[in-house]
């Protein structure tokens, strides 16, 4: 489970996945919703009070040594993962283009103008350098 391991198998993967003395380093990481709360779970058992005024004890935000948390209904259950978008690439299928497509009046109805131009472009993305990403399986989703 994630109570009995979680953070050790996390400081794991961050120095598995980081470089330079940890100067290079994961920019995200994304799991399920349950993995993410069972994570925040972990950090609320050591909390500070900071005001007699009022108690909150959720977070606005999630970090990881200073690296922000998401969850998404995407992730393969029971896996946590580690991204570096430093070395995101885009790259262009065989024969692909660049293509227009126009958009009238009515799918803009509160467009300011009665054309609206969008341009789009089908590729596919990866990683330059996959040894600076990861993956965690195992926990139990529960």
């Amino acid at each position: 489970t994630f109570a009995t391991n979680g953070l050790s198998s996390m400081r794991t993967m961050y120095t598995n996945v980081s470089g330079n003395g940890g100067f290079d380093r994961p920019t995200c990481i994304g799991t399920t919703a349950i993995l993410f709360n069972a994570y925040q779970s972990e950090a609320e058992d050591i909390h500070r009070i900071t005001t007699t005024g009022s108690a909150d004890l959720g977070m606005e935000t999630i970090l990881y040594k200073g690296i922000p948390m998401f969850w998404s209904d995407n992730c393969l259950s029971g896996a946590m993962y580690y991204f570096n978008l430093n070395y995101r690439i885009i790259m262009l299928p065989m024969g692909s283009t660049f293509e227009t497509v126009q958009y009238g009046k009515e799918n803009f109805p509160n467009a300011p103008v009665a054309e609206a131009m969008r341009y789009y472009i089908r590729f596919n993305w990866g990683f330059s350098r996959y040894d600076r990403q990861g993956v965690i399986y195992g926990f139990t989703d529960t």
